[in-house]
């Protein structure tokens, strides 16, 4: 397992509306809080929102193409591979602890 995985639950907050000036303001009292708080810059990364069974779909659809190594498709597919795994790892662990 990787050290990202081992690091989840991994949690964000998503704020409509925040700009540049106001997200820092915001990462800043995180950091008061103890709080890493990393700002992602919309002008150079998507954030994608998407549910387990999307992903699962994606990966399994890239599993079955032959991915030029190092590519961005092929980059993602291990990400999303990768957020899968964590995905079904916490989905497990928080059905353990409801039983």
């Amino acid at each position: 397992m990787s050290p990202k995985l081992r690091e989840y639950p991994y949690w964000s907050v998503d704020v409509p509306g925040l700009d540049e000036i106001r997200a820092e303001e915001l990462r800043k009292r995180c950091l008061q809080l103890g709080l890493d708080a990393e700002l992602v810059d919309p002008s150079e990364f998507v954030t994608l929102h998407l549910p387990e069974p999307l992903v699962g779909a994606l990966v399994a659809h890239f599993a079955s193409q032959e991915l030029a190594k190092g590519s961005p498709v092929a980059n993602l597919a291990e990400s999303l591979e990768e957020d899968l795994e964590a995905m079904r790892g916490l989905s497990s662990k928080t059905n353990q602890a409801r039983a």
